[in-house]
């Protein structure tokens, strides 16, 4: 896709013709409702974990919920596209390259760190 992309100064433009070829999928009521049923499991999780002093177990136990209420999101959209084995294997391989990365970029604060700041 390098080679389609428009710079406008620091403004990155995406054609019409490019934006027209990502497939667009709505949602039913059902997979609608499972989704946002755990989206506010996480932000509830999430938002524990931020907001309050919490012993580490508890942390471990909030932070668990959350990844396993976002792997249940990220399933039913493979489901949703139709995804196969290997194209969801493609998917998850970059996805975690783009977090490992993001995570450095950020300077997101190591375990040890989270850990002396809860006690402290």
């Amino acid at each position: 896709m390098r080679e389609l992309e428009k710079r406008k100064g620091k403004i990155f433009e995406i054609a019409t013709k490019e934006l027209s070829a990502i497939p667009i999928i709505f949602l039913n009521e059902a997979v609608s409702s499972k989704i946002t049923e755990y989206t506010k499991d996480i932000i509830e999780a999430e938002s524990r974990i931020h907001n309050m002093k919490l012993d580490t177990v508890v942390i471990s136990s909030l932070q668990e919920k959350s990844s396993t209420k976002i792997a249940l999101i990220d399933r039913e959209v493979y489901e949703l596209y139709g995804l196969t084995d290997e194209e969801i294997e493609m998917v998850e391989q970059q996805a975690g390259k783009y977090l490992a990365s993001s995570l450095i970029l950020e300077g997101t604060p190591s375990q040890e760190h989270v850990e002396e700041t809860i006690v402290s």
